[in-house]
């Protein structure tokens, strides 16, 4: 199971089959059978928490999530790189999980260390002061969907665009993501997060 944004980069969105507030599309990818999920609604927090229980319920072996992050790291530039790892902090608990992502191949991939926040308006200048040198990544959901799928008995991983930096201000951040040249670059990473997808799945069973 793949749960992506963006998702019409990575697959054609001919033949979704509608399930109320969800559409799903079956296909073969690398050496896997794989069904794309794509959410008609917002989701984040305890919801994406139950979304992952009920996919792992459902028989789905693994979840993929595809999305955008921030970083803290000063050195990375938004939409020119991916982010991945294999633990997420989240109400003081670390969860880890086998990163199907591990060792990348490519240096547009960044492994680092996540927390999970309930919210956005959680990052402010204190707490990124605070948490800088701490972790590498944070957003709402990373460890709430990890957290529903892996205590369901299915494995885990994330390959997501570093949309934002809240350790050192550029150009591009959340509040033009959708103008200049920021489209493009995020299609050119949605193709590379494409081929990483099929390299690594050739070998999962």
């Amino acid at each position: 199971m793949i749960v992506a944004s963006g998702i019409s980069y990575l697959v054609s969105l001919d033949n979704f089959r509608d399930y109320g507030s969800f559409q799903a599309k079956q296909e073969t990818l690398g050496a896997s059978s794989v069904t794309w999920l794509i959410v008609k609604h917002s989701f984040w927090g305890d919801i994406v928490h139950w979304l992952g229980a009920t996919l792992a319920r459902r028989g789905f072996p693994m979840v993929i999530f595809i999305g955008k992050l921030g970083s803290l790291v000063p050195q990375h530039v938004p939409n020119e790189t991916l982010a991945t790892g294999n633990q997420s902090t989240i109400d003081g608990q670390t969860v880890q999980w086998v990163n199907l992502f591990s060792e990348p191949e490519t240096t547009n991939v960044i492994e680092g260390a996540h927390i999970t926040l309930p919210s956005v308006l959680q990052e402010t200048v204190a707490w990124r002061k605070s948490n800088i040198g701490k972790y590498a990544f944070v957003d709402p959901e990373i460890g709430n969907l990890a957290t529903g799928v892996l205590s369901n008995g299915a494995h885990f991983s994330y390959l997501h665009i570093i949309s934002d930096n809240l350790a050192r201000r550029f150009n591009e951040d959340l509040s033009n993501e959708r103008s200049g040249s920021v489209p493009q670059k995020r299609v050119k990473l949605y193709h590379l997060i494409k081929q990483i997808l099929q390299e690594r799945l050739q070998s999962v069973t």
